[in-house]
């Protein structure tokens, strides 16, 4: 499943929400954006039949990486932003949810499974991007919901990855 989103860009000119299917829908979820002071209401980014969430925009908030289900399983994309409709890549390979971008711009991190990803990205036009590769696996006291956004972060330099950790079992 792909978490709630709440997502500022790092300059504070777009919001990117993730919105619920409407009443009766099958779709699970959408990317809407707002521009503060600009929009009167949440625009719709990426809307198709299938679920998409898990947003996050690059640090120059030219790239936005996402999570949807159109292959079968959730995998990561990418889309230009705000013009979503420049192109669409697919940058995971066997599942992929909770992306969240180097500091840098040209790398995403993304959890597959029990695996911690890294796929470097050449952004720009043409965008392309490299074959995905595992960085480590995640410890089994990961904690399950860890494995989803806002449960790990990238420091500055983008060297070291936080993660959560279960310590609830210990003393028992």
């Amino acid at each position: 499943d792909a978490p709630p989103d709440g997502v500022l860009d790092p300059d504070g000119r777009w919001l990117v929400l993730g919105a619920a299917g409407s009443h009766g829908s099958k779709v699970d979820g959408d990317i809407l954006a707002v521009h503060p002071g600009v929009d009167s209401a949440a625009r719709r980014m990426v809307a198709t039949e299938y679920d998409e969430g898990g947003s996050a925009l690059s640090p120059d908030s030219r790239w936005l990486a996402y999570v949807s289900n159109e292959q079968g399983p959730h995998e990561v994309f990418v889309r230009p932003f705000p013009d979503v409709n420049g192109g669409r890549w697919q940058v995971s390979s066997g599942g992929g949810s909770a992306p969240l971008w180097a500091h840098n711009g040209h790398e995403l991190f993304y959890i597959s499974g029990k695996n911690m990803y890294v796929v470097q990205l050449h952004p720009g036009l043409p965008f392309s991007a490299e074959t995905p590769r595992v960085l480590f696996q995640i410890p089994d006291r990961g904690r399950p919901a860890a494995r989803g956004r806002g449960s790990f972060a990238i420091t500055p330099d983008d060297h070291l990855c936080l993660m959560v950790q279960d310590n609830s079992w210990e003393g028992m």
